[in-house]
C-alpha cells in the first residue's frame, strides 16, 4: 500500500507543462503550443505549506501524482532565470477517484 493510499481515497492530480514561446515571436507567426516541457519539477503542497508530493514531467510535459483528496497548491522548481509562470502557484482539489487536470504554461521570456 503506498503512503497515499494509507491516508484514505486517494484521486489523481495530473497535467501538462508547456513552455512558449520556443523561440522569437514573429509576427503572424502561429500561437498553437509547442512540444511539452520535459524535465520540469511539479511540486505540490498542503494549503498549510507542508510539501505533499512532487514529480517530475516526463518527455511530452505529462506530469501524474496519486494524492489523498483534498486541496493542494501547485507550484515549480528548477525555471530557467528568464521563464516565469503567471498561473502558478495555485490550488487544486483533488477528490476520490477522479483526475483533476492542471494545464501549466511557462514563459520562457523570449520575444
Amino acid at each position: 500500500m503506498s503512503p497515499a493510499e494509507a491516508q484514505g481515497p486517494t484521486g489523481v492530480l495530473t497535467g501538462r507543462a508547456t513552455r512558449w514561446p520556443p523561440g522569437p515571436v514573429q509576427e503572424g507567426a502561429s500561437t498553437q503550443l509547442g512540444p511539452g516541457a520535459a524535465g520540469v519539477r511539479i511540486l505540490v503542497a498542503h494549503i498549510d505549506g507542508r510539501p505533499a508530493a512532487s514529480a517530475t514531467t516526463n518527455a511530452q510535459g505529462e506530469f501524474r501524482i496519486t494524492l489523498p483528496a483534498g486541496t493542494y497548491q501547485i507550484a515549480l522548481g528548477g525555471l530557467q532565470p528568464t521563464e516565469f509562470v503567471k498561473n502558478l502557484p495555485r490550488t487544486a482539489t483533488v477528490q476520490p477517484g477522479t483526475e483533476t487536470r492542471v494545464e501549466i504554461l511557462i514563459d520562457t521570456g523570449v520575444r
